[in-house]
């Protein structure tokens, strides 16, 4: 072949056989970078106790997770979308930082994918705030900007901070104090010590969120737990013996409230309370979101956060018992959460006939796949049934998880009014907690025996909770009175002075459907009536 024919032959050639460029870091996207998260979060205090031991963890629930795309997933995204288009990526580790080499069509192909992540991953921040109006009259649960507005004033906020989509945050201020809650013993053959077993009480305000976008960012569900409570002059109380100390008695007010709502981006949420004391006021939240990237170039995503989480049925409180030494159980599941992958796989089946049925891959027809991620969903604009279809079925599960009402309880001066929403758990509790030395158990050795003190936990007050489902609150809880009334003295106890309990507990339970108000409990004996009314949002 001569050489202007074979010149000829190459320069045809040329555009298949050009070298690849160099290794090229991409730019990882703000959906793969982790979220920042508190390294000791405040304890959420779920069980509604404020006195507490040490040793003894509180906080059970794992904290939901925020929306987030893995780097391994990124980077099976990226190389099976290239397969697709019969390109020859080539990756290099996984992000950050991520090294590819391909042809110039190749990185192209792949900056654009990685801006429209990255597009979504900055739209996923919500903006929370919150304030506490001590003593400020009642509002609706969802007010009007101009008048929230109105009566922040020049307030203080309770907390500010930015979250990602799923993640949850505390605001507020909680005080620790230490006290001298039991004893505990060292029993040798001839001899004997009592060891200090230390308390915390735990007082201050605070605000614990969890945030989702919904509908495409234009709205935001609030999950929350108030928690107030306020230290009260503690009592000492002396065993009198002399193998103890003197242990000291703590007593708290507390009110607890576990709301939840959907609001307009930028707009308020409102949980009134009068009639409890210190604990009256009204607080307010808003909650600001940025809606979805209006035009992607290759991917769309879905936020579907706030479907990841289960409804979660806690653990209640104990008007008396011995809490001080037990962990807490665990919490039962309620319903199952709706996850990224689920939704994936129910879209899967749309994609081409040649789909191979695993997410992230790509089949050798050229039909895209469906990625997923944590509260995440990415579907190829090209596939425009799938994109149909995983459209609506999160707008179908949105629909329903976030339907909202209006919570109203009385009891006697008691009056709260807060939001619901649909897949949530609500509580009202309002109570005073303080210990008591109730009884001794005695630890023995040859020649030397000492009294061990047995401390429980005394509530009195209202406890009313339970899962919104189905349109209605399967309500449940308890109303307690009693307190130590009789100090019993060494000579007739034997061991030590103790504590004698008296108490009286009145069990509740009841469903109470949207549109209705139900007395739960009529007044009584100088007892005050406890109502509730559900009523939907407008």
């Amino acid at each position: 072949m001569s050489c202007p024919v074979l010149a000829l032959a190459l320069s045809l050639l040329a555009p298949s056989l050009a070298p690849q460029e160099g290794w090229t870091a991409l730019p990882q996207p703000a959906v793969c970078v982790p979220s920042s998260a508190p390294a000791r979060p405040v304890e959420r205090l779920l069980r509604g106790y404020h006195i507490l031991i040490e040793d003894v963890p509180q906080e059970r629930l794992p904290r939901p997770a925020a929306a987030a795309l893995d780097a391994s997933a990124l980077s099976a995204l990226l190389a099976d979308e290239s397969a697709r288009e019969e390109g020859e990526l080539r990756l290099f580790g996984a992000a950050p930082p991520l090294l590819a080499r391909g042809s110039k069509a190749d990185l192209e192909r792949a900056r654009a994918s990685l801006a429209d992540l990255d597009a979504l991953g900055n739209a996923l921040e919500i903006e929370l705030a919150a304030w506490w109006l001590p003593q400020a009259e009642p509002l609706p649960a969802w007010p009007e900007d101009a008048v929230a507005r109105a009566r922040i004033g020049s307030a203080l906020p309770l907390g500010k901070a930015a979250v990602r989509s799923g993640a949850s945050v505390d605001l507020g201020v909680r005080r620790l104090r230490r006290f001298v809650a039991s004893f505990e013993a060292e029993v040798a053959s001839d001899s004997n010590v009592a060891e200090p077993r230390m308390g915390r009480v735990a007082s201050g305000r605070t605000l614990h969120v969890r945030a989702c976008r919904v509908e495409g960012g234009r709205a935001v569900v609030v999950e929350g737990l108030l928690d107030l409570a306020l230290e009260l002059p503690f009592q000492e109380f002396d065993p009198d013996s002399s193998d103890l100390g003197v242990l000291q008695e703590p007593e708290v007010a507390a009110l607890q409230l576990a709301f939840a709502g959907k609001v307009r981006s930028g707009g308020w949420l409102a949980l009134s309370i009068t009639g409890h004391g210190q604990h009256s006021g009204v607080l307010l939240v808003q909650a600001s979101a940025r809606p979805d990237p209006a035009a992607p170039v290759r991917w769309r995503g879905f936020d579907v956060a706030s479907l990841a989480a289960p409804l979660l049925d806690w653990p209640a409180p104990d008007p008396e018992s011995d809490g001080l030494i037990e962990e807490a159980p665990e919490p039962a599941q309620l319903r199952a959460p709706l996850p990224s992958a689920q939704l994936s796989s129910a879209a899967a089946s749309l994609l081409g006939s040649s789909r191979r049925g695993k997410l992230g891959s790509f089949s050798s027809s050229g039909s895209a796949g469906i990625v997923w991620g944590e509260g995440l969903v990415f579907v190829p604009l090209a596939e425009t049934e799938a994109l149909a279809d995983v459209e609506a079925l999160v707008r179908a599960a949105e629909s329903e998880r976030t339907r909202s009402y209006e919570l109203a309880l009385t009891h006697g001066a008691l009056a709260v009014r807060m939001p619901a929403c649909e897949g949530s758990f609500v509580r009202v509790l309002a109570v005073e907690e303080r210990t008591a030395l109730v009884d001794y158990d005695v630890e023995i050795a040859e020649e030397a025996w000492i009294p061990l003190p047995r401390i429980e936990r005394v509530l009195s007050g209202l406890l009313l909770e339970g899962p919104l489902q189905g349109g209605a609150i399967m309500a449940r809880g308890w109303r307690a009175e009693g307190r130590p009334d009789e100090r019993l003295d060494k000579v007739r106890a034997n061991l030590g002075a103790l504590q004698l309990l008296d108490q009286d507990r009145l069990v509740l339970a009841a469903r109470v459907p949207a549109g209705s108000q139900r007395e739960l409990v009529s007044a009584a004996d100088s007892r005050p009536a406890v109502s509730l009314m559900l009523t939907p949002a407008r």
